[in-house]
């Protein structure tokens, strides 16, 4: 339903605001540039604070993109701990992720492996992820709101045929899965 940022539909008819829930504060790359998208979903969540980040630095940065977000957040230590390589991870959070993923009868730690991206061309081709997935173990796909938004279901279910398809984690959890996998396998998404 992202796809109702671009449209005029009234937002109470939209199933957007009910994905995302309300929140206060809205930090986003969806939408950058174009005005009335990024209104929108900032109303779509009910943020009265919202911050739209670019998702390319400009010309002549030469910093990590972290780095020009945190600068723009008014956090310049955005990466914190990331620049050593430690997450805090909850225990809630690997708890629910191990549920989610014993659900789909798949033992942790496993493969990850997220073949979508928000743009077609700037995924690998799914017979790639397929035939890598079919040479690993304990793999699970990871597919997102995009790619069920996009993707015609025939793909998610070739993706079916091979390992188990984990559709829309909560964040949480799929933070939790990628921190504690035994690898991770995506494109620049």
């Amino acid at each position: 339903p992202m796809h109702e940022v671009f449209t005029d539909t009234p937002l109470d008819a939209c199933e957007l605001p009910k994905r995302l829930g309300t929140h206060d504060r809205l930090i986003s790359c969806f939408g950058e540039g174009d005005h009335g998208a990024e209104l929108r979903l900032a109303a779509a969540c009910g943020a009265g604070d919202a911050a739209f980040l670019p998702t390319r630095p400009p010309e002549g940065f030469d910093g990590h993109l972290l780095d020009l977000w945190g600068d723009l957040l008014g956090m310049p230590d955005l990466r914190g701990d990331a620049r050593s390589g430690v997450w805090d991870i909850p225990d809630s959070w690997r708890q629910a992720a191990s549920g989610a993923l014993r659900a789909l009868r798949v033992e942790s730690p496993c493969v990850l492996v997220h073949p979508g991206s928000g743009g077609e061309e700037k995924c690998w081709g799914v017979e790639n992820f397929l035939a890598l997935a079919g040479e690993l173990d304990n793999v699970v796909f990871v597919v997102g709101p995009v790619e069920m938004d996009r993707w015609p279901a025939e793909r998610t279910e070739r993706l079916r045929a091979v390992a188990p398809v984990w559709v829309c984690p909560e964040l949480t959890s799929l933070a939790a899965s990628a921190a504690g996998a035994v690898a991770f396998v995506g494109n620049d998404s």
